[in-house]
């Protein structure tokens, strides 16, 4: 970043010792844990972090990226009711991303139930309203007016 590589295990090693005097330090030892930098298998670990900083410091932030990286297969933590949750907290809290992503989840994943499917599309039209280009360029391409 700053002209020098990152020693990620180092700065893991480093973080597990102090993340519980800060909220910096928690929050980037669950970063570390989510992606694998610095460390292996401690994902779950790092779910634990963010669910800690959402429920101690109401972290809206915390709360969307949760959401996200619970709906997405690529981390072997899908939780969709968890997911679910975490996402309605930072789309009360106004937060159009979290918005797409309930959207997304209430189409494609329960998309054979009318009513979920429903409350996708409502989802959908707020985050677009809001400005969320990709709200927008989804509702535009499957006509729905928001």
């Amino acid at each position: 970043e700053y002209g020098y590589k990152i020693n990620h295990k180092m700065s893991y090693k480093i973080l597990k010792k102090i993340y519980k005097y800060s909220y910096e330090g928690r929050f980037k030892l669950a970063y570390k844990q989510i992606y694998s930098l610095g460390c292996t298998n401690k994902r779950r670990q790092g779910v634990k972090n963010y669910e800690y900083l959402i429920k101690k410091y109401n972290d809206i932030d915390c709360a969307l990226n949760l959401g996200i990286i619970l709906s997405d297969d690529r981390f072997n933590l899908k939780n969709l009711n968890k997911a679910e949750k975490y996402l309605r907290i930072a789309a009360n809290a106004g937060k159009s991303g979290a918005m797409f992503t309930l959207a997304e989840i209430f189409m494609v994943e329960y998309g054979r139930n009318a009513a979920l499917r429903e409350q996708g599309i409502e989802w959908l039209k707020k985050s677009a309203r809001l400005g969320n280009e990709n709200a927008q360029k989804v509702a535009n391409e499957l006509n729905i007016k928001y």
